[in-house]
């Protein structure tokens, strides 16, 4: 088993705050969703818990969702995983995702959520295929995968054999050696999984992939996350009356810079300060102490977002 499969045990899953900005974007992004007509309270939200269920709790609490499965690879942690479960309304299956996405019920709009602790695997991009190919028109379909460059490889020809070693075909033609530098995996990672994406949409003449979401984050590990939704002209039409637009954070088309999120080191009472005027005209600086120009940006883009932390002594 590859030891990030054991993150779990490694990583204070509720104390990251990048990842909590994003898990709270994409909550922000379902609610813009509902308010147009997306019965986002009826879709089924299949995810990986583990022992933490940090999402389930999240999109059951604030998106209203409740019909829920937990996928599990380990049965190893069985009991903990159990144990943990939040609600009793939460399927929790021991099995690899590959084997559960087949099984869902197609006729359901679904919101899916691979979010894999690892580097990118074939065996990930064909999950990401089968789920786009299975489920229908409507349904958001969600990636996430580690983009730190393979242990002991760090220099371009190194990276690019152990890409074609392990993706042969699936890669993109004709790649320069300079897109695989540590730098440029990221992109390389997400043009991997557009392929797949496009790939589970073979024979689905009238229907397409909609990108949303392509973020880039670090709270320790370089993550990665696309997803979007199954669209064909209904949906499209729906999708284009929401305000998703209107947000910083989606991007609609594959070759756009990700949204990076970035969470600025500042106190708490710098950041009640901060509140105070957000959101904050471009060329608003505070005077009561210093900030970078970058730093306030970043947060005036996610102060909505951001997680509070406080320590409390019981």
């Amino acid at each position: 088993m590859n030891d990030l499969s054991l993150s779990y045990r490694k990583v204070r899953y509720d104390l990251r705050p990048a990842k909590q900005v994003e898990r709270l974007m994409l909550i922000d992004a379902l609610r813009r969703l509902a308010s147009c007509g997306f019965r986002i309270a009826d879709y089924q939200y299949t995810g990986m818990g583990s022992v933490h269920f940090y999402d389930f709790s999240l999109l059951h609490r604030y998106a209203g969702i409740w019909r829920m499965l937990s996928v599990e690879a380990s049965r190893a942690i069985k009991k903990r995983v159990e144990f943990n479960c939040p609600y009793a309304l939460i399927d929790v299956k021991l099995a690899k995702i590959g084997s559960v996405i087949r099984k869902v019920d197609p006729a359901l709009d679904h919101l899916m959520w691979l979010d894999y602790d690892s580097t990118l695997q074939v065996s990930y991009l064909a999950d990401v295929t089968q789920a786009i190919s299975h489920c229908k028109p409507g349904s958001i379909i969600i990636i996430t995968v580690d983009t730190e460059p393979p242990k002991a490889l760090r220099s371009s020809k190194q990276i690019r054999d152990h890409f074609v070693s392990v993706f042969g075909d699936l890669l993109p033609a004709n790649q320069r050696l300079a897109n695989f530098t540590p730098k440029q995996l990221p992109w390389l990672n997400a043009q991997l999984i557009w392929r797949a994406i496009q790939r589970g949409l073979n024979g689905q003449d009238e229907n397409e992939f909609q990108l949303l979401f392509h973020f880039l984050y670090k709270d320790g590990h370089r993550m990665l996350t696309v997803g979007g939704m199954l669209v064909n002209e209904d949906v499209r039409r729906r999708l284009q009356s929401s305000t998703l637009s209107s947000t910083c954070y989606i991007r609609t088309r594959i070759g756009e810079r990700p949204y990076q999120i970035r969470v600025p080191v500042i106190t708490r009472k710098e950041r009640l300060y901060l509140d105070s005027a957000m959101p904050c005209a471009d060329d608003w600086m505070p005077d009561e102490f210093e900030i970078g120009k970058r730093d306030l940006r970043a947060y005036r883009d996610i102060y909505r977002f951001a997680p509070q932390f406080a320590e409390l002594i019981l």
